[in-house]
């Protein structure tokens, strides 16, 4: 489209909504930003319009040129602009139909400079490759979101939707500890403990179960993937770590560490080690392999290892517990990310962990669906706990949980093994909340 077409539908749009005020919520839904005008005058009447119909106000040609006024921005847009805007427009009829014009402009525009911009940061070595790789793929779901606007639906289909997840089992129980912890698809669980409490060992035990029936990925950004193997094959077949990792395993032992890289090399596990990733690099891997293997669940250990450009440490977590929700939502899985605790759990004297103990940042708390605290009293040299012996008691403390109920559960941790497993036939502590 040329620039005289252009600007001729900026100005039906705009007149459209001078003529009826019924109009303007279409413009709102359909054009969410300005700049998505190109003539900086009309720029002006759209951001006018917005603040009028905001305020309840009247609006046509002369409250809007008052506003413009307000704004300072007359010499924009001058008053015999804004009239002759209705000159040619006679209803609001097609209205939706040309905002889209201006849409599909819009974006290629900024598709032109992202282009333009994406060339010359390539070929400059001092840009980190894998951010610009990042920064793009954010940048055009961007543009994305500006043509795949959400529009409201009957109460049928709602429903058929919420039938279809039921089948598809979108509510994950983790049976192998108690039937009451549930990972739920768009959900964004944090599973925080002190170190030593044994977090890594239960995401992987969790990502493992999950993946004999479904894809999982693991983004381990602490330990390499042969490290984790090893503890999987260390779980599976009673025989320590050090001895896997060494290849120091006994000929007694080497039927039933066959038949363990056996079983293990059946799962639909995809694991990712590297290091260092920022929280946008998270997401585009989380969201790669979601359509490539279809994951039904993510796993991220852990979340302080992360990073983000932002001022403060605080900001970065703030943007990486975001981007993980976000993701959530956007790809409909689980995803359990780990993250460490302060040290004020520590001192107090019956160690247990608060949500006011997640470092760094009070957004971790805010942005997930569920928390979940591993406590081990048994690693503070407790004897007993709430009337239990300690001796491999592994406390797990739901102590948020956005859609269900809140509650402390309590497993065995077998140490040597990387193992966890359900303590007895008992589960629910018998606490005040």
């Amino acid at each position: 489209m040329n620039g005289s077409d252009l600007e001729i539908a900026e100005r039906i749009v705009l007149g459209a909504c001078l003529i009826d005020r019924a109009a303007v919520p279409t413009l709102i839904e359909q054009i969410p930003a300005k700049e998505i005008f190109l003539n900086k005058a009309n720029q002006a009447v759209y951001t006018a319009i917005i603040q009028l119909y905001e305020n309840g106000h009247s609006i046509d040609t002369l409250t809007v040129s008052d506003q413009i006024k307000k704004n300072k921005q007359s010499e924009l847009a001058t008053p015999y602009h804004i009239v002759t805007l209705t000159s040619n427009v006679a209803s609001a009829a097609h209205l939706e139909t040309h905002c889209l014009v201006l849409k599909e402009n819009y974006i290629r525009r900024e598709l032109a400079e992202l282009s333009r911009d994406t060339g010359s940061k390539s070929l400059d070595d001092s840009e980190d490759i894998l951010d610009l790789v990042s920064d793009v793929q954010i940048q055009l779901n961007n543009l994305n979101s500006f043509t795949a606007r959400k529009q409201e639906k009957r109460i049928d289909a709602i429903l058929a939707t919420l039938i279809k997840k039921t089948r598809d089992n979108t509510k994950i129980k983790l049976s192998f500890v108690t039937d009451e912890l549930n990972a739920v698809s768009g959900e964004l669980i944090i599973l925080a403990a002190r170190p030593g409490m044994g977090k890594t060992a239960f995401a992987l035990q969790i990502a493992e179960y999950f993946a004999k029936d479904m894809p999982v990925g693991f983004l381990s950004l602490e330990m390499t993937d042969e490290q984790l193997v090893c503890r999987l094959v260390a779980k599976n077949t009673s025989i320590p770590f050090e001895r896997i990792r060494d290849n120091e395993i006994r000929p007694e032992e080497s039927e039933k560490h066959y038949k363990a890289n056996q079983m293990l090399g059946e799962l639909d596990l995809f694991i990712d080690d590297e290091a260092g990733i920022t929280d946008l690099q998270a997401k585009s891997k989380i969201s790669r392999m979601a359509s490539k293997y279809g994951i039904g669940l993510v796993v991220v250990d852990y979340l302080q290892l992360m990073h983000s450009k932002k001022e403060s440490r605080e900001q970065e977590i703030s943007s990486i517990s975001r981007t993980l929700k976000t993701v959530a939502k956007d790809c409909n899985i689980p995803v359990i990310a780990l993250s460490q605790l302060s040290r004020k759990c520590e001192e107090r004297t019956d160690k247990k962990p608060l949500l006011s103990d997640l470092r760094e940042s009070g957004a971790i708390e805010q942005d997930a669906d569920q928390v979940w605290f591993l406590f081990r009293p048994e690693y503070y040299k407790l004897d007993e706990y709430m009337g239990e012996p300690c001796d491999g008691l592994c406390i797990i403390d739901v102590a948020k949980n956005r859609n269900g109920k809140a509650g402390m559960y309590k497993s065995r941790f077998i140490g040597s093994e990387f193992r966890f497993e359900k303590w007895d036939n008992f589960t629910k502590l018998d606490v005040p909340f």
